[in-house]
C-alpha cells in the first residue's frame, strides 16, 4: 500500500515537473513568434498557439498534468508553426517581386500543410492567389506577343510585352523575347524627321526627329555640316521611348546653299541605329522655295 502511494507520488512529481517544463519550451516559442512578428502574416496559427497554452495552464490548475503537458506541446508547434509561415510568406513575397513565381508558390506550400495546427493563413492564401493569378497573366502576355510576332504585328507584340509589371519585364524570358522581336523589325529607329521652315541661311533652322516607341530609343544625336565643309557637328536629345526632339541648327553654322545631316538613335542597349549615313546624308536646299525634305521609305 506504501510503496503504492509512493509510486503515485513519484509519477505526479515527474508529470508537474514535465508539465514546468512544457509551459517553459511554450514561453519560449512564444517569444521567437514575437520577434519575428509572426501573429502579422500566421495570426491564425498564433491565435491557435495562444488558445492551447491558455488551455494548458487550465489543465495545470485542475492538477490533469498529462492533458497540460499535450496542450503546451500543441502550443508550442502551433508558434513554431505561426514562425514557418511567417519566414515562408516573407519568401514568398520576395519572390514573388522577382517574378519567380514557381518557386514562390513552392514556398507558401509548407503554410498549408501545417501541423498540429490545421487552420488557413489568409493572408498567405491571398498572396498564394495573386501569384496564380501573375503567373497566368505572364503566360498570357507571351503567348499574345508571340502571336502578334508570328502574323508580323511587331508593334502589338511589344505593347503586350511593356503592359506587363516591372517585376515581369526583368525575366530573362520576356527580355530575351522582347530583343527578338525588336531584331525583326526594320523600320528605323527615326521614323519621321521635318524641319519647320523653308531654309533661310539668316535665322536658325529647326528639324524634327519623331522616335518609334517600341524600340525604346534612349537619345537621338543629330549631325549636321553646312556644304564645303567636312567636319559635322551635333547635337543630341534624351529621349525615352516615343517622343519628339527639335533641333536648333544656329544661323552661323548654316550659312551656304545647303545643309547636309543625318540622325542617329540609340537605344537601351546602347546599339547605335542611324539613319542615312555620313556617305549619303540628307540635305536641305536654301535655293529652293520650300524645303526639300526626304521621305523615310
Amino acid at each position: 500500500m506504501v510503496a503504492d502511494l509512493k509510486r503515485t507520488s513519484s509519477k505526479r512529481s515527474q508529470l508537474i515537473s514535465q508539465a514546468k517544463g512544457a509551459e517553459e519550451e511554450v514561453i519560449q516559442a512564444r517569444s521567437k513568434a514575437d520577434a519575428v512578428d509572426a501573429k502579422s502574416l500566421a495570426n491564425e496559427a498564433y491565435r491557435y498557439a495562444e488558445g492551447r497554452a491558455n488551455e494548458g495552464n487550465q489543465l495545470v490548475t485542475k492538477k490533469d498534468y498529462s492533458s497540460a503537458i499535450k496542450a503546451f506541446q500543441d502550443a508550442t508547434l502551433g508558434y513554431g508553426t505561426a514562425v514557418n509561415e511567417k519566414n515562408a510568406a516573407d519568401k514568398a513575397q520576395t519572390l514573388f517581386q522577382k517574378g519567380d513565381y514557381t518557386q514562390s508558390l513552392q514556398e507558401l506550400d509548407v503554410v498549408f500543410s501545417n501541423a498540429p495546427y490545421k487552420g488557413e493563413n489568409k493572408k498567405a492564401r491571398k498572396l498564394y492567389t495573386d501569384i496564380q493569378r501573375a503567373q497566368f497573366n505572364l503566360e498570357q502576355k507571351i503567348e499574345d506577343a508571340k502571336s502578334a510576332s508570328n502574323r508580323g504585328d511587331l508593334t502589338s507584340a511589344l505593347a503586350f510585352l511593356n503592359a506587363l509589371p516591372d517585376r515581369d519585364k526583368e525575366i530573362f524570358e520576356i527580355r530575351n523575347l522582347k530583343k527578338t522581336i525588336i531584331a525583326q523589325d526594320q523600320t528605323p529607329p527615326v521614323i519621321q524627321h521635318t524641319a519647320d521652315k523653308d531654309y533661310d541661311p539668316q535665322e536658325p533652322i529647326k528639324i524634327s526627329a519623331t522616335v518609334q516607341d517600341n524600340l525604346e530609343m534612349k537619345e537621338v544625336t543629330l549631325y549636321y555640316v553646312k556644304k564645303g565643309t567636312k567636319t559635322y557637328l551635333q547635337n543630341t536629345m534624351q529621349t525615352k521611348g516615343k517622343g519628339v526632339c527639335d533641333f536648333m541648327i544656329l544661323q552661323e553654322y548654316h550659312k551656304g546653299k545647303e545643309i547636309r545631316y543625318y540622325f542617329v538613335a540609340v537605344d537601351a542597349n546602347n546599339n547605335k541605329k542611324g539613319l542615312a549615313t555620313q556617305k549619303k546624308p540628307y540635305k536641305i536646299k536654301s535655293k529652293r522655295k520650300t524645303t526639300n525634305i526626304p521621305q523615310v521609305p
